[in-house]
């Protein structure tokens, strides 16, 4: 599970999907989540989540433009990058260690 912050984040950008939200406001969330964040966040890797994260921008820049449709493919693409984007930050951020103990105490219980 993530932390805090990182699961509000989570929470919002389903949210705003789920509102209809482009790839680009929510990838903006995020962009703006990191960018806020230490260079130590998600043990140090906060510069190449936050610079995937901006290129993912650049990338599929063909999303932002109202006035054409972008193939389904494409739109497809940018949602698993921002998933699996989002994915491995969880992964790398720390997990407080109450959630440690607790995964300790369930193996413990499951070897007994």
């Amino acid at each position: 599970m993530a932390d805090g912050e990182l699961e509000t984040l989570l929470l919002q950008i389903a949210r705003a999907r789920s509102d209809g939200k482009s790839f680009h406001e929510t990838m903006q969330m995020a962009v703006d989540f990191l960018a806020a964040r230490p260079a130590s966040y998600a043990n140090g890797r906060r510069d190449d989540f936050l610079k995937r994260a901006t290129d993912s921008l650049a990338r599929f820049a063909s999303l932002k433009d109202p006035g054409r449709r972008p193939p389904a493919t494409e739109r497809v693409q940018a949602t698993r990058f921002l998933t699996d984007l989002l994915s491995e930050l969880d992964a790398a951020v720390p997990k407080p260690p109450t959630v440690d103990k607790a995964a300790r105490i369930v193996r413990m219980l499951e070897l007994t």
